[in-house]
């Protein structure tokens, strides 16, 4: 069967950059839930996310930085190592994306909650292989 198709829709904001991931079969929406990301600052390396645009994603086994399976976004444009991974502040964040089965705001800071429930669920549905986009 084919991959389900993920979309990230995303709002940058002074501190971060938030919305909703989701995975589409056939146009239908079979799971959807936040994300968390740093602002989009010109695409800087550790400060900023990565630009809109359609990208290759594979699932990755755990590494040295990310202790769990998570998955990798790949030849993102002047970057590399960019992923979805569990976490809950943007601070914890050098570029990558955290899914989120809840969120909290406190003035201009979003968290997620649930993250790793969040990401696993995104790679039960998914194949090794999949696409994203990224909308703002």
């Amino acid at each position: 069967m084919e991959s389900p198709r993920v979309e990230i829709h995303i709002k940058d904001h002074e501190s971060c950059s938030f919305g909703k991931i989701r995975a589409l079969q056939d146009n239908r929406v079979i799971f959807e839930c936040h994300i968390l990301g740093r602002p989009y600052l010109d695409n800087a390396p550790f400060i900023s996310r990565i630009p809109n645009g359609d990208y290759e994603m594979v699932k990755r086994k755990a590494t040295e930085h990310i202790p769990v399976e998570h998955l990798l976004i790949k030849d993102t444009p002047g970057r590399h190592g960019i992923c979805i991974h569990p976490f809950n502040q943007v601070s914890e964040s050098k570029g990558c994306f955290a899914p989120g089965l809840t969120y909290s705001q406190n003035l201009n800071e979003f968290f997620v909650w649930k993250s790793r429930s969040a990401l696993n669920k995104l790679l039960y549905l998914l194949n090794d292989t999949s696409s994203v986009s990224i909308f703002s």
